[in-house]
């Protein structure tokens, strides 16, 4: 098992309202073939392990662009 070091932190700061995305991607995503598995930190401060299949085409299409620290939406994720 390797040591990675994950780049994670950054803060902002707005005098402006903004609005926040459903989730974000915290770490690399783990692009496997049919699936692709993300850790996201949802708007409540939620960690999640999710991954996103094949099944659901639109999604899959966006999880196998999506980069670290990315927003993705997550309304309709399949945990499998």
């Amino acid at each position: 098992m390797q040591n990675q070091d994950e780049k994670y932190s950054y803060v902002v700061f707005s005098k402006m309202s903004v609005e926040l995305p459903e989730s974000r991607v915290l770490r690399h995503p783990m692009r496997k073939t049919g699936h692709v598995n993300l850790v996201l930190c949802k708007v409540e401060g939620i960690i999640k392990q999710e991954t996103v299949s094949k099944k659901n085409r639109e999604l899959y299409r966006q999880a196998r662009k999506v980069e670290w620290g990315s927003p993705f939406p997550d309304e309709s994720i399949e945990i499998e």
